[in-house]
């Protein structure tokens, strides 16, 4: 970690109070505190990073200290070691994303009696500009972020952890992070596949995570209705929450998508 100190000190970054949410042999995920007002911008600094430190920057957990044991000690239950992470990384690769999804936007139009589709929101946005990374002017603001803004946190404190994955792409966070698994939350790999899906279509990239969300910065969203309606039922197939507990209807989700850098999901 010495190494990864000296990289991160070169560039203005303070790491005198840095610390180890897992600690394995073969396997370390370090963090760094920070205040939410100023841990979006940390995070495109790190991303900016990913090459030289070896890390992908995840906006991770309150620094209270409850909800980050609960999320490394449920995750961290079963898993051994880097070789765990590297199967599950593997193993998202064999995954039919096109597949997974189509079965899943079946299970869920049976268990919602059909899918819930409605009208398209009156005054909805039809358009934004594109942008591409790094986020300047146009693009999200750090409270668009519910890991900055506090919203769904169990605690809303002041500060939060900004972990550093040992994973050069985004997309292996999950994996790497052994999220998911749990109710109706997809396994660590699917995750992994899923969001490998998207980055390719869209380049969308994991900015946070915590023990029941996820958060993607997203390069090149859906910017017509059709292609909204389209993504929708990706995320609805993929996080039913988002329309059941939230937008209630595809149509109702799909107008929020058009233009939106960011995308954020909840399993509870």
């Amino acid at each position: 970690m010495d190494d990864l100190r000296q990289t991160l000190s070169r560039e203005g970054i303070d790491t005198t109070h840095m610390e180890l949410l897992v600690e394995m042999p073969d396997l370390t995920i370090p963090a760094l505190p920070i205040s939410r007002t100023e841990s979006f911008a940390l995070w495109r600094q790190l991303r900016g990073l990913v090459s030289r430190t070896g890390c992908w920057p995840v906006l991770f957990s309150e620094t209270d200290g409850e909800e980050r044991d609960r999320l490394v000690e449920d995750s961290f239950e079963d898993v051994t070691g880097r070789d765990w992470v590297e199967s599950a990384i593997e193993r998202s690769r064999t995954v039919d994303v096109n597949g997974w999804l189509a079965t899943k936007l079946r299970m869920r139009d049976r268990e919602y009696g059909g899918l819930p589709r409605g009208e398209w929101p009156a005054g909805a946005l039809r358009s934004r500009p594109t942008a591409e990374f790094p986020p300047r002017a146009a693009t999200p603001e750090s409270d668009e972020f519910w890991a900055c803004s506090g919203i769904r946190s169990v605690r809303r404190t002041p500060h939060v952890l900004v972990a550093l994955v040992p994973v050069l792409d985004s997309w292996q966070v999950a994996a790497a992070m052994a999220f998911g698994g749990w109710n109706a939350n997809p396994f660590a790999f699917e995750h992994a596949a899923v969001h490998r899906y998207w980055f390719e279509r869209f380049g969308a990239e994991v900015v946070a995570l915590n023990t029941s969300t996820v958060e993607l910065w997203v390069a090149r969203p859906p910017m017509d209705r059709d292609s909204a309606i389209e993504v929708a039922l990706e995320q609805f197939a993929y996080c039913d929450d988002i329309v059941g507990q939230g937008y209630h209807t595809i149509e109702g989700l799909a107008a929020i998508l058009i233009g939106s850098h960011v995308w954020s999901f909840w399993w509870d």
